[in-house]
């Protein structure tokens, strides 16, 4: 059975919960990126509040490939300059456009390879295509250098009631008997993470 957060991730901008200007902001980033001063996305907020599902159902929407860093990769400089170079020197299928997606970037290396920072600065330099970046804490040092290339886009953490929102629509989609106040306490206790309130929505549906 599908995890809630897989089943409804959204698949467009009107699916988005709770983030009507940073959707917009995305969006028009990517639409507009050839007249862009930035070359770059950097979209930061807390954990869950949407920031990687966004990017995917605004790409779903535009019809844009999205070819995506694993996390784990951006420990490693060598990893990081074979992935850019390949994502940026290959055509889509069926010539759909495409965005280069590197999440967490938070957890890119530091002390242990001073390269990764570098490698993602020269690709953002060269991209013909959009790149966006997505992190959890935007004031990390690390981070200082990519914020200086990249147009910050911020995630703000979720209201709860538009948590209480969300999971009401999916509790009524698996029909799921429910409280409003025991919906209002789990919105409550998840501090703004849509996820976490999903995937404890899940654990309690079945």
């Amino acid at each position: 059975m599908s995890l809630y957060t897989l089943k409804y991730a959204p698949k467009n901008s009107d699916q988005i919960f709770g983030q009507d200007v940073g959707k917009v902001k995305l969006k028009d980033f990517i639409v507009n990126y050839k007249v862009q001063k930035f070359k770059a996305a950097l979209v930061h907020g807390p954990l869950g509040v949407g920031k990687t599902s966004s990017v995917y159902a605004i790409a779903n929407e535009l019809k844009y490939d999205v070819l995506e860093i694993n996390s784990s990769d951006l420990r490693n400089a060598a990893n990081i300059k074979s992935f850019l170079d390949s994502a940026l020197g290959q055509q889509s299928l069926f010539f759909t456009p495409k965005l280069i997606l590197i999440d967490e970037v938070d957890n890119i290396s530091g002390v242990k390879d001073r390269g990764c920072v570098p490698a993602v600065l020269k690709a953002i330099e060269k991209s013909k295509f959009p790149i966006i970046l997505t992190a959890n804490d935007i004031y990390d040092k690390k981070l200082k250098p990519l914020k200086k290339a990249a147009l910050p886009i911020e995630f703000p953490k979720l209201d709860y009631k538009t948590i209480a929102h969300g999971l009401e629509w999916v509790a009524q989609q698996e029909n799921i008997t429910y409280e409003i106040k025991a919906v209002n306490s789990l919105a409550r206790q998840v501090d703004g993470d849509m996820r976490a309130a999903l995937l404890d929505l899940h654990t309690c549906g079945n």
